[in-house]
């Protein structure tokens, strides 16, 4: 299925065979469940993080991924075609609204959003398509609490 290797003096996880796109490439094992994130665990709920152990220790950061982490169904999928020896990626900021350990990112991608600090500090247009419900529903509530603190900066200057 997969495997951990060293490369560029980290850790990386690699497939073993070939996806395709959609193909969901294992199950995710969840070791336990926190109220906060840490380096170890994936955001599944706005107010849980699941430590998934040496599956995320190894699973790098690309702000262009070639895989996504499905926190409802716990499982990891391709998200393009991927060759067997290639290292899987993903997106940090589809699961994590705020970071326990934010990092400059080195990716090389021509997208590479630099600093990588969870989903509540991107702005739309680095958005990177998928996220896990719980983000989608953070940005939401976040947007909204964002439009009543500018009407409430705007009526705090109003004439009566």
């Amino acid at each position: 299925m997969f495997e951990i290797v060293e490369r560029y003096g980290q850790k990386a996880l690699v497939t073993r065979k070939a996806h395709r796109a959609g193909q969901d490439i294992c199950a995710i094992p969840v070791e336990s469940v926190h109220s906060r994130p840490d380096r170890l665990t994936v955001q599944i709920r706005s107010d849980l993080h699941a430590r998934i152990g040496p599956l995320l220790e190894a699973m790098n950061h690309a702000c262009v991924p070639n895989c996504e982490i499905d926190v409802v169904t716990m499982s990891l999928r391709a998200l393009r075609d991927l060759r067997e020896g290639e290292e899987m990626t993903f997106f940090y900021p589809s699961t994590e609204w705020e970071m326990a350990s934010p990092f400059h990112c080195h990716c090389g991608s021509a997208h590479c959003l630099g600093v990588i600090q969870g989903a509540r500090w991107l702005e739309e247009k680095d958005w990177r398509g998928r996220s896990a419900p719980h983000i989608a529903y953070l940005r939401r509530e976040h947007a909204k609490k964002g439009i009543l603190e500018s009407l409430y900066q705007m009526d705090d200057g109003a004439v009566a």
